[in-house]
């Protein structure tokens, strides 16, 4: 007994402590409960010493033969027992590039791990906005004071927002739609000309009945002051068919992204059959 217990540990006992060190990481990593049993067990019969001491009671024991094809089977339990989303995650974890990664998410192994991973960060982006509530509704309030077409800055107070608040979808399609406004800017910001618009119109017939003034409202979008304003207003019988159009130049100025009205602009004759009006900007100048 005394030889036994001083001994160094054979390669057999080696294994057992391997085995038992891998049912651990199976069983905590992946929660696989009956994988980790049989590799327990399956590390328990490379334990020579203890099978050694039943044997010199006299006791039955498995022979070295005999443990090896047990442990072998136990084994083959242990890994066939592996959760599937734990072997099918494991190239997508090493070195094997987008493909694998993609792979697994196409096939549909990874759902069950999407959402728990998508509601930690939907709990933690609630509890960030949670704390940070003082500088959000300080943002919120300083947005109010903002012109409204001044969407770069718009654009920087949401994401501002949106970064104190990653969980909440309204503040992040906000953004979005700032954003999109923003990226509209760049044919104007080519083009300034193109940001003329003629916002409302209404006319009506004066003189002998025969010639149309309009008030029109012109909006300019683009970033640069706009002057000299091209206006046709086409005319349109009760038909719907157009019968006349009439076209002035308006020599005035519209700031970058402000609206302007101006009133009792005389377009010229009229079309007797005349039932209404519509009137747009054809070109303009940067003042």
């Amino acid at each position: 007994m005394s030889a036994l217990a001083t001994r160094h540990t054979d390669w057999p006992e080696k294994f057992a402590v391997a085995a038992v060190i891998a049912a651990i990481v199976v069983l905590f990593d992946y929660g696989g409960i009956i994988s980790a049993i049989a590799l327990s067990l399956c590390g328990f019969m490379g334990w020579t010493r203890m099978f050694e001491q039943v044997r010199a009671q006299g006791k039955p024991t498995l022979s070295g033969k005999g443990r090896v094809i047990v442990a072998s089977l136990l084994a083959l339990v242990g890994v066939l027992a592996i959760p599937s989303e734990a072997k099918d995650a494991s190239p997508a974890t090493t070195a094997t590039g987008k493909d694998a990664t993609s792979s697994v998410i196409a096939s549909g192994n990874q759902t069950t791990e999407e959402p728990k991973r998508s509601n930690v960060n939907v709990a933690e982006g609630r509890k960030l906005e949670r704390q940070n509530r003082v500088k959000i509704d300080s943002l919120l309030a300083d947005l109010k004071s903002l012109k409204e077409r001044d969407y770069e800055t718009r654009l920087a107070f949401w994401s501002d927002i949106v970064a104190l608040a990653p969980a909440n979808g309204e503040y992040a399609r906000k953004r979005l739609e700032m954003a999109k406004k923003v990226e509209s800017l760049d044919a104007l910001r080519e083009n300034p000309e193109q940001g003329a618009v003629v916002e409302k119109v209404r006319g009506r017939k004066e003189g002998f009945g025969n010639v149309l003034v309009v008030d029109i409202t012109l909006r300019n979008d683009a970033l640069s002051n706009l002057k000299d304003f091209q206006i046709t207003c086409e005319s349109k019988g009760h038909s719907g068919t157009v019968i006349d159009s009439n076209t002035t130049v308006l020599y005035e100025v519209v700031d970058a992204r402000s609206t302007r009205t101006f009133r009792k602009v005389s377009m010229g004759l009229l079309h007797s059959q005349t039932a209404s009006t519509h009137c747009t900007v054809d070109q303009a100048a940067i003042a």
